[in-house]
C-alpha cells in the first residue's frame, strides 16, 4: 500500500516510505505519477528492500496547487505495473500566502454563498428584473433550497473525506413485548 500523503503543502518538506515484498527495491525501481494541474513525477529511492521519497521545500516550491491523481508505478527493464494509485491535494505554501486570503474550499464557500443569498432574500419577492432591456432571473426559493441541500452534503461528504467528520450510526432499542 502507498504511503503518499493525502495533503501536501507546496514549499514544505515531505518523506514517506513504501514496502512492495515481490518487488524489492534492490531489484525494482519505484516511480509516482502524479496529474493535475500540472504533471509531477518522483523517483523513490532504495531503502534496503523498501521504497523511501525525502523531498525538500525546494523540491516542491514550485508545485501547483489542485487536486492530484497518483499512480505508483513499479519498473525493472521491459517490466512496468501500476502497484496503486489515489487522490491527494497539494495545498499552498502556507508562508507565501499573501492575504486576503480565503481558506475555505470551493464547495464551503458556494454553500455560505447559498447561505447568505437564502437570509438577504427572506421578505424578497422579486424573482425577475429587467435593466436596459436585459432580463435578469434568480433562483427560485425552492431552487435555492435543493441547492443548499446538495451543497451541504458535498460539504459533509468533503469534511468525511478529510477526517474531520465521523460517520455515526445510531441504534433504536425497543422492548418487545
Amino acid at each position: 500500500m502507498a504511503n503518499i500523503p493525502t495533503i501536501i503543502y507546496a514549499g514544505t518538506s515531505i518523506s514517506w516510505q513504501d514496502s512492495y515484498q515481490q518487488y524489492p527495491a534492490t531489484e525494482f525501481t519505484l516511480k509516482y505519477t502524479l496529474r493535475g494541474p500540472t504533471a509531477l513525477d518522483i523517483t523513490a529511492s532504495a531503502y534496503g528492500n523498501d521504497y523511501k521519497v525525502e523531498l525538500t521545500p525546494t523540491d516542491t516550491e514550485n508545485w501547483i496547487p489542485g487536486h492530484y491523481w497518483w499512480y505508483a508505478i513499479i519498473e525493472k527493464q521491459n517490466f512496468s505495473i501500476v502497484i496503486a494509485s489515489g487522490e491527494t491535494e497539494i495545498l499552498p505554501n502556507p508562508q507565501t500566502i499573501s492575504s486576503p486570503f480565503d481558506g475555505r474550499s470551493q464547495i464551503k464557500r458556494i454553500l455560505d454563498t447559498l447561505q447568505a443569498v437564502m437570509e438577504g432574500r427572506a421578505s424578497e419577492k422579486d424573482l425577475e428584473l429587467e435593466i436596459n432591456g436585459r432580463r435578469i432571473k434568480k433562483m427560485s426559493h425552492q431552487e435555492l433550497i435543493e441547492a443548499y441541500k446538495l451543497y451541504k452534503e458535498l460539504y459533509k461528504q468533503e469534511l468525511f473525506s478529510q477526517g474531520k467528520l465521523k460517520n455515526n450510526v445510531f441504534y433504536l432499542f425497543r422492548s418487545v413485548k
